[in-house]
């Protein structure tokens, strides 16, 4: 006598196969926006001296406040040492965009994006 299982094994393999293909895809695309993100941060003053780049985007955060506490250490912590934040800044992301490129510890890099695109909607959601 066989018994017969009412789950269907085989579709919930399928699923989760598919699941797991559209996160690996996911996690890729990510990866390569954030490496291509971390392209227009050009070293050695991250556009501090032509008021661009960088330093336009984190001055937003302090011209255009949305949150008090935020604009507050941007504007006495993050830009008077600018340049030392902008090189963390692009190291930062060039290894986010590694490391869930290739797959490595990508819980804890998919936080460090998720800090990351806070810190980026803080500083630019009011900016006209």
């Amino acid at each position: 006598m066989s018994v017969k299982s009412s789950s269907p094994v085989g579709l919930a393999v399928e699923g989760d196969r598919a699941g797991r293909w559209a996160l690996g895809a996911t996690r890729i695309v990510l990866g390569l926006l954030w490496l291509q993100n971390s392209g227009w941060k050009t070293p050695p003053d991250f556009g501090m001296d032509a008021r661009g780049g960088l330093y336009k985007f984190t001055l937003h955060a302090v011209e255009n406040e949305v949150f008090a506490p935020y604009a507050f250490v941007v504007r006495e912590l993050i830009l008077p040492n600018f340049v030392l934040f902008g090189w963390i800044v692009l190291v930062v992301e060039a290894l986010l965009g590694g490391f869930l490129l290739v797959g490595l510890l990508t819980r804890f890099w998919s936080l460090v994006g998720v800090a990351q695109s806070i810190a980026i909607a803080l500083s630019v959601l009011a900016t006209p």
